[in-house]
């Protein structure tokens, strides 16, 4: 049996602790580069170095020259050249936090259940994360230190720094670092308190990051360094040799996702994505979540064809019935979604040549039935919207062409009346081709059955958000009112 890296016994240990709601956390600015553009765009929140540069611009400094400069310092010289509301607002309009919404990685952190959540990031991503994680752990929000005040026991998301858009000032220049103990007391006590009683851990923070520098220092203080408990820093790669013995000096341990075999070889967003994923679900056995609908039986990732069927089957005749999927439920899906995505993937790629899919792709008669099954779990989980969903799409299409022998079947019109519906979201104009070829194949029968009302549903909704009034009305008495196809009159 391979013997397990040290940075693997620290996640053990992380879980632990989750389990039993002794874990708090710490986020810095690094976790922001898991948000998501509202308008699509390949932008991100700037990087520490990035808002140096920006500051140099701003002071009229030579970039290079001033390479190595503390970013708190450069802050201190816009405050004093610009005064203290112009660098609120010049940081307010470089975060841009409306632009942005919460990342995949952001819910799947605020689904935990953390004792308390503290970061020093002045957008409100999570926040957001929580409030849209509907029956989740509920958490007071701390802005400032009057918020404190009859929080204890409670779970809190305190924003140590200050936060968008007007909970000012915003901690950024050395002088409000250097302040900070004194006028922030309490804050500083808080944090503590925290390190006392539970295990702490950092995020988004690296060995160089001028947040977690001051942090380090400050949660020390007071505290013998001997007694003081244990702090886990989560990273992607590897930190320096002399970082690490500087940060172990500290009582500080680096959990290095790159050196566990199942999050290697994996960018920094996939890795922070898989490793809160499988503490959702170590949580989730705590919590008596494995006893309920989906439950978890192993990975599906690389499994083979007939393994991930089967897994999708039972998940799905498991299922109680409910309109959507509990909310609850949603990291344990989107866990088995991201798997099953890479499969349809890897088989509805353009790149694979066609010897490929001749010899092995068109034997696999499981494919199809694969598809079917997770554009339900799209269905019921109103996964059409995520980012992820519109490659998927581009390859559920080429895999139907492979199988345009099988057209008649309920698989194949299962997976394009999911196609039907994400066109219809977008806009797109392929949804006329589409639904008129859905027409003709899927005509109205003598007894209602779920393609039909399916299409009929489909048909409203597209005149709704085409705002044709006088066609909608129609369009919604098409779609049957019995007790077997209620649902869809509901929706």
């Amino acid at each position: 049996m391979k013997e397990k890296s040290v940075s693997e016994l620290y996640v053990e240990e992380i879980s632990k602790n989750l389990k039993a709601r002794h874990a708090v956390v710490l986020v810095g600015a690094g976790f922001s580069m898991n948000a998501e553009r509202i308008d699509g765009a390949n932008k991100h929140m700037p990087t520490w170095n990035e808002l140096a540069d920006i500051f140099c611009d701003r002071l009229g400094l030579d970039k290079k020259k001033v390479r190595y400069t503390d970013p708190l310092s450069l802050a201190q010289q816009v405050e004093e050249l610009y005064g203290k509301p112009y660098l609120n607002n010049l940081l307010k309009d470089l975060m841009d936090d409306d632009s942005y919404r919460p990342g995949y990685a952001h819910d799947l952190l605020m689904s935990l259940p953390w004792t308390d959540v503290f970061t020093t990031n002045y957008d409100t991503l999570l926040e957001r994360a929580y409030q849209n994680e509907i029956g989740a752990q509920r958490y007071k929000i701390v802005y400032n230190q009057n918020d404190l005040l009859y929080s204890a026991g409670t779970s809190r998301i305190i924003k140590l720094h200050g936060s968008f858009p007007s909970f000012e000032p915003f901690v950024i220049s050395e002088e409000d670092y250097r302040r900070y103990p004194i006028d922030n007391a309490p804050f500083v006590n808080t944090v503590q308190q925290a390190l006392l009683e539970n295990l702490f851990i950092l995020i988004g923070f690296s060995g160089t990051d001028p947040n977690f520098l001051k942090w380090i220092g400050w949660i020390h203080d007071n505290l013998s360094l001997k007694n003081s408990p244990k702090i886990y820093m989560v990273v992607h790669e590897p930190e320096s040799a002399v970082r690490t013995k500087m940060l172990a000096a500290k009582n500080i341990d680096v959990v290095v996702l790159n050196d566990i075999d199942r999050f290697s070889n994996m960018d920094y967003k996939v890795s922070i994505e898989r490793f809160l994923e499988e503490l959702n679900h170590e949580a989730a056995k705590k919590s008596g979540g494995y006893n309920s609908w989906p439950g978890y039986h192993g990975r599906l990732f690389q499994a083979n064809s007939g393994a991930i069927l089967s897994e999708l089957k039972r998940i799905h005749n498991s299922y109680p019935g409910w309109l959507f999927a509990k909310t609850q439920s949603f990291a344990h899906l989107r866990f088995i979604l991201t798997d099953v995505e890479f499969y349809i993937r890897n088989h509805g790629s353009k790149d694979a040549n066609q010897s490929e899919v001749k010899n092995e792709w068109q034997r696999d008669a499981l494919e199809l039935a694969i598809c079917s099954e997770y554009c339900w779990l799209i269905e019921i989980t109103g996964s059409y919207g995520d980012p992820s969903f519109s490659y998927v799409v581009q390859a559920l299409n080429r895999i139907l062409k492979r199988h345009l022998k099988d057209k008649k079947t309920e698989e194949y019109k299962n997976i394009q009346l999911s196609i039907l519906h994400y066109y219809r979201l977008i806009g797109a104009k392929e949804w006329e081709e589409l639904y008129d070829e859905l027409k003709r194949k899927i005509r109205k029968p003598e007894n209602w059955n779920e393609y039909y009302t399916r299409l009929c549903y489909e048909y409203a909704m597209r005149q709704f958000y085409s705002f044709k009034w006088d066609r909608l009305e129609e369009a919604i008495r098409q779609i049957p009112c019995d007790n077997e196809h209620a649902e869809w009159a509901i929706r």
